[in-house]
């Protein structure tokens, strides 16, 4: 009797599981269609130049906003639960969020006021550098605004968080296609995403404060939070250098119209991530929850879960988009881009073994043995880097997929190898 009731019980989370997947799935939906929709708005509303830059500017800011955060989205996921039990909320993410807001706007100012040396450096183009001076607004929002998705996703509130993504996405989108038909540029288009960031901070922080309450913020209270963050902020950095970098360097050897054509059909390879990002936002505090309870049999069958699933639909789907590399490229871009099946094949094998490593350093996380991670992230990037220089001027865009294809690689051989030592093989 009492089996049958256990037996009831797991059945009975693991369709709450897969329910939590399938609305997480149709919100993350909304955030690859940003991708599908926009990738030819600017393909033909940006000169491949401009498109060019435009990736490199978002990479910029993508880069701030790891650094500004200090990893203090990875604390909020992992020591929520914690904070809800003691009942210290309140005054945990009011430390947070002042910290993230006041090291954002310092950076902010600090890029902005050398943008010009910035946009030489990277683009050859001082006057790109002008649109660095919207960092001062977008640099805290984005960083706030992934706070707060933070938040509900470590609360579980898997339909708000699925809101606000889809509000920021389909708003982001709305905005710049009008922005884009009627002549507007780089910096109307960021000025864009900054509006649709605001009204995700806006909205998540007034609900969290409605639920949590807010105390005046102490820099004392910080301590415990950087204390577990802050060795991992080089995750971030080293994350970001293995996944822009290659951008960097075709438009040093190449130029920015082939940074345009490899984000194209990057972007179409990443389309295999839809598959797995519904199932880690419901996964990493599931199976926190229960290694706290110790239960390992558990957690072995979520990340076999985690693995199997969105593979069965990932491998078909590749083939599929690197046969009609043509014709994929041709309908989603302008004329002035052609279809390499190469491209496309290199991003979706680099998305697929980025989400098996991501699986292993879930396990490395539970068992807070993180000291590793940083170094497998350094010594992935350090090789990522080097694995460009060479390839790139030989082989242009190509070289850089087949470069991207192999560090993630190397990156889930690291991550696996290391995170066998806590959990059985779950392969």
């Amino acid at each position: 009797m009492y089996c049958t009731g256990l037996a009831g019980l797991v059945n009975a989370s693991y369709v709450k599981f897969s329910r939590q997947a399938v609305v997480s799935g149709l919100a993350s939906t909304s955030v690859y269609l940003r991708s599908i929709i926009l990738i030819p708005a600017m393909a033909r509303g940006f000169s491949p130049e401009d498109y060019g830059i435009w990736i490199q500017v978002y990479g910029v800011i993508e880069l701030l906003v790891v650094i500004g955060s200090m990893g203090l989205q990875g604390s909020v996921l992992r020591f929520w639960h914690r904070g809800k039990i003691a009942g210290t909320l309140a005054r945990d993410m009011s430390a947070m969020l002042s910290a993230v807001t006041l090291v954002c706007v310092a950076l902010a100012v600090g890029v902005a006021a050398v943008g010009d040396s910035v946009a030489s450096f990277l683009w050859d183009e001082p006057a790109a550098g002008a649109h660095l001076d919207l960092l001062v607004f977008l640099l805290p929002l984005s960083a706030l605004s992934n706070m707060m998705l933070a938040v509900f996703r470590a609360d579980g509130r898997v339909v708000l968080h699925s809101i606000l993504l889809v509000v920021e996405s389909t708003g982001f989108v709305v905005v710049a296609l009008f922005l884009l038909s009627n002549g507007g540029g780089v910096r109307e288009v960021l000025l864009a995403l900054a509006a649709t960031r605001l009204i995700v901070f806006a909205a998540g922080y007034a609900t969290m404060v409605r639920q949590i309450g807010m105390r005046m913020p102490s820099a004392e209270l910080l301590r415990p939070f950087l204390v577990f963050s802050l060795p991992l902020l080089p995750i971030g950095l080293f994350s970001w250098i293995s996944n822009m970098s290659s951008r960097y360097i075709i438009s040093h050897y190449v130029g920015p119209d082939a940074v345009a054509e490899y984000s194209i059909h990057y972007s179409v390879g990443s389309l295999m991530g839809f598959f797995f990002s519904p199932v880690f936002f419901v996964l990493t505090p599931k199976i926190t929850q229960l290694w706290e309870h110790q239960d390992k049999n558990a957690i072995h069958e979520y990340l076999l879960y985690a693995q199997k699933y969105p593979l069965l639909v990932i491998a078909p789907a590749t083939v599929i988009l690197t046969i009609h590399a043509d014709r994929v490229i041709a309908m989603i871009a302008s004329e002035a881009y052609t279809g390499v099946p190469l491209l496309i094949a290199g991003a979706a094998a680099a998305i697929i073994l980025l989400n098996l490593s991501a699986v292993a350093e879930n396990v490395i996380y539970l068992a807070l043995r993180t000291k590793a991670i940083p170094v497998i992230y350094g010594a992935v990037a350090m090789a990522n880097v080097l694995m460009n220089l060479l390839a790139v001027p030989f082989w242009g865009i190509q070289g850089a997929a087949l470069v991207t294809a192999a560090t993630y690689g190397l990156q889930f051989a690291g991550m696996y190898y290391y995170a066998r030592r806590f959990l059985d093989p779950f392969l």
